[in-house]
């Protein structure tokens, strides 16, 4: 079987930890999931601190329009001048714009870090105290709705720039000769008939809706290139104190360079057996799962109280989410954890109660907020 990358073989089980918090519930159980970017990670060893400046490979000179130009665009650098002072200064190996460009690529990064296992102790320690929640997603329809979901959060002048000066409105296979590495044209062959004309009704980007004159074709191939040049997928390899070659600035061709960059932490983290997406440009974005089933299962941690069970099964059946399965993880003999059913309809007689206390923890937030 050919090495596919990663995104094109997704595990089959993917879960996330959340702590009980009433003021991201009912967004995260109506399928909305932030992006964090990578200076918002809890370890400060992930994503390292030193990278190599390979501009001179990628570039040889600065021109307006150019890669570079087209580069340090896309990270927010507004201004042809001052996008021109950028790229000599990396020409040059300056070491603080090195940085200041490997900390916009950090900014940019967005990152859904998720786990194949529910029953690791430690996961629910660290991430929901046992008193949270950890929603299993749908993997057969989440690089779709990651796919839409980013585009309808991306910037109305991001978007023009990718759709015309980076071509994402032609078929990836008739630009593969001059721009596309083999990674990305695997993954585009690999989910050539994810996208159908009808996403183009979930499509919310303002730019994109604006182009009324664009042909479906097109916009169809703004989804693909998306996927293929913007998303990545992986499990973390835990040997990143093994390596001490830091990763490049701008990505070449290599398999290994895109794992150390994105996807390599130390040792000490390798219980969490995390599987990573990234996706370029999409840091400190909240995207909307679209996806009739984009929900698997739903896990309770086994600490949680009554109170909060039921307000998670009255936000279920407020998004029509009644035939979700929920679990709740108790204890077992082996020192471990493990989950049995929970039947939501023996709680809605508790709802009227719920009604009125959340109203009131909602008011006692406002008020605090004023």
């Amino acid at each position: 079987m050919r090495n596919l990358p990663g995104i094109c073989h997704l595990p089959d089980q993917l879960y996330k930890f959340y702590r009980f918090d009433p003021q991201f519930n009912e967004s995260r159980l109506k399928g909305e999931v932030y992006l964090a970017n990578a200076l918002q990670f809890n370890d400060p060893l992930d994503f390292r601190i030193d990278v190599l400046n390979n501009t001179k490979e990628k570039a040889p000179e600065f021109y307006l329009d150019g890669w570079l130009d087209h580069k340090l665009r896309e990270l927010n650098f507004r201004g042809k001048y001052h996008r021109e002072e950028i790229g000599n200064n990396l020409l040059k190996d300056d070491r603080d714009t090195v940085q200041l460009v490997w900390q916009k690529q950090l900014e940019k990064m967005g990152i859904i870090c998720l786990t194949p296992e529910i029953d690791n102790i430690l996961m629910w320690g660290y991430y929901t105290d046992n008193k949270g929640f950890c929603i299993e997603y749908n993997t057969e329809n989440l690089i779709h709705d990651i796919v839409i979901g980013y585009v309808n959060a991306l910037d109305y002048d991001i978007t023009q720039h990718l759709y015309e000066k980076r071509d994402y409105k032609v078929d990836p296979f008739e630009i593969k000769s001059y721009r596309l590495l083999a990674d990305q044209l695997a993954i585009a062959e690999h989910f050539a008939n994810l996208f159908s004309r009808k996403d183009i009704d979930l499509i919310t980007n303002d730019w994109l809706r604006n182009q009324e004159q664009e042909s479906i074709e097109n916009k169809l191939n703004f989804l693909k290139n998306v996927l293929c040049q913007r998303m990545g997928a992986d499990s973390i390899r835990y040997d990143a104190e093994r390596f001490t070659d830091p990763p490049k600035l701008f990505l070449d061709k290599s398999k290994e360079s895109i794992i150390s960059k994105y996807y390599r932490k130390n040792s000490i983290w390798k219980h969490e057996k995390e599987f990573r997406l990234t996706c370029s440009l999409g840091g400190m974005k909240l995207i909307k799962l679209c996806s009739a089933n984009w929900i698997k299962s739903i896990h309770l941690g086994c600490h949680m109280d009554r109170f909060r069970m039921l307000q998670i099964a009255y936000l279920l059946y407020e998004q029509q989410l009644t035939d979700i399965p929920v679990y709740r993880m108790y204890k077992n003999n082996q020192q471990g954890l493990s989950k049995v059913e929970v039947d939501l309809s023996r709680l809605k007689n508790s709802f009227a109660k719920i009604d009125m206390e959340m109203d009131s923890v909602f008011e006692a937030q406002n008020c605090s907020q004023k």
